[in-house]
Order: C-alpha cells, then structure tokens, then sequence
C-alpha cells in the first residue's frame, strides 16, 4: 500500500490517510480501520459536518496540529453537525481528560473544593500540545481546586487562558499560581500531576532549544516527597518514563494513573449521558 490512499466511505467524500509504509488499512463494510496510523480529513468543515452527521450519534473527534489552528475547527465542525460535537482533544483544550482527572481526585481525595494540585512540566524528546494544561486551569478554578502551574520560564501557561482562568478562580475562591521554581511548586501538595507542553504559537527553534536546557525537570522520588506525604501522582500517559517522570514514581504506591485513564470511561458516559436528548 502507497503511504498516501484515498479511499470514499459512505459517500463520494474522499479521506486522505498519511501512513508508514508498515501500516496495513483496510476498508470493508463501510469501516475505514486503521492500524497504528493517524487520518487526516481533508474537507471543509461543513463537508465533514454533514458527512459525519449522517452516520454518527456523536461525534468526539480528536483534531490535531496539522488540522486546526487554535480551536476553531470544532466550532465550524459543530455549525454543520447535528450530532453534539465533543472536544475530545485539541492542541489547546483537552476537557474530557480533564473530566476524568477530576474525578479521581474527587475519588481519591474526598473532595475537590480546597485540594492543592501542583502540574509540573516535565521534559521529554518531544514537545506535546497544551491543551491539559490549559483545561486543568479551567475545570480547577471552577472547581475550586487550588492549581500552581510549575514550569521552566517560557513555558508559562497561554495567557487568554490564565486570565479568564482567574475570572472562574473568583467566583469559587479557588488560587492559581505560576512558579519557576520547581521545588517550591511542589511541597505540600495534595496532588502531583506532570507532563510535557509547549505553549502553542512558542517558536518550534526556540522551544527545542528551551526544552534541551531543561532536562533536568524530571519527577523523581526525591521530589515527590516533597509533596504532602499522602499525595497521589497523576499523568494522563502515554506517559515518557524517565523523562518526564521516573518508573519509581509511575509504578510507585501512590501512582494514580491507571484508575485515571479508567475514570475516562466514566467521564465520558457522563458527558454522554448530559448530551442526549
């Protein structure tokens, strides 16, 4: 199989799939699988509305770089489909996620309103989107979680976000904070949560260059402890053992990541369940 097929499914729309020469597709049946690959849908969006729409209940499409500046995709999407259109993932949001993580906190924690959660950046070889960032700033002020956003200078958070972040934050009493200071961002919190990001629109050169500088933000042992002693860890994964955060830290007896990826499922049920009619 070429790297770049065309193939129509259910109407003369065409879907154009980027793959490694590896990857086997097939289309039988009406149903496009593809293994280990990533397709990009190359209409309009009110092409793709209309399409989707036709044979889908919902749509939770994850949109990424290459096909959406900023977030404004799914708003077009949403014009033409009459299904609800959920934001299952996009360079700056990434609310789903965001859903389930409060929800293991809730689960873990007893509460949300008051909980201290700390969200480290963390290096990895590649530079990820922010859209866990930028939504773990929103569904905690709106919470009333406490957040401090710890990153090296020039990984400070989108400052749109920030700001209407704050506005939430006043009406729930809820604090956010933006260190550099590693150390600091992490003692005495109730909830360590780490991960990569590049703030979108930082240059690809410059953040490269940044990111090399700051290897050593990793989240060890040593700096876990620095947090409440009955913190929990949490990480959305794929998780980069060992550069973002070491294995002792992920497989250690506070690790919450795998009733986190499960607490997706219930999350979404939720939203779901909100969504029909």
């Amino acid at each position: 199989m070429s790297e770049v097929e065309k193939v129509k499914i259910f109407t003369n729309q065409s879907i154009e799939i980027e793959l490694p020469k590896s990857v086997e597709a097939k289309c039988s049946d009406f149903c496009l699988e593809v293994y280990s690959a990533v397709a990009y849908i190359i209409e309009p969006s009110n092409n793709k509305g209309m399409v989707l729409c036709s044979c889908l209940d919902y749509n939770n499409n994850p949109l990424r770089s290459e096909e959406i500046p900023l977030n404004i995709s799914y708003s077009e999407l949403a014009k033409y489909s009459n299904p609800p259109v959920i934001n299952g993932l996009t360079n700056m949001y990434h609310p789903c996620q965001i859903l389930a993580d409060l929800v293991t906190i809730r689960e873990k924690k007893d509460r949300l309103e008051g909980i201290n959660l700390t969200y480290t950046w963390g290096y990895c070889q590649r530079a990820r989107p922010a859209g866990v960032c930028n939504s773990l700033l929103f569904g905690s002020a709106k919470t009333g979680v406490n957040i401090t956003i710890a990153c090296p200078e020039g990984y400070e958070p989108d400052n749109e976000v920030y700001e209407k972040a704050k506005q939430d934050a006043k009406k729930t009493g809820a604090k956010i904070q933006i260190t550099n200071d590693l150390k600091e961002g992490i003692r005495g919190a109730d909830v360590i949560y780490t991960k990569n990001y590049a703030p979108a629109g930082l240059d690809k050169i410059k953040e490269e260059k940044l990111r090399q500088q700051n290897k050593h933000w990793i989240m060890t042992k040593e700096l876990f402890n620095l947090a409440d002693p009955e913190a929990i860890f949490m990480h959305c994964m794929p998780v980069y053992r060992d550069q973002e955060v070491t294995s002792e830290v992920v497989d250690g007896p506070r690790s919450a990541i795998y009733d986190e990826a499960n607490n997706r499922l219930h999350a979404q049920k939720a939203v779901l369940a909100q969504v029909t009619p």
